[in-house]
């Protein structure tokens, strides 16, 4: 789980619903 494509699609998500 260190350089996952969906490592970085989870760290966006998360990112945007801490952002909301």
């Amino acid at each position: 789980m260190d350089k996952s494509p969906y490592s970085c699609c989870i760290c966006f998500l998360f990112s945007f619903s801490v952002s909301k």
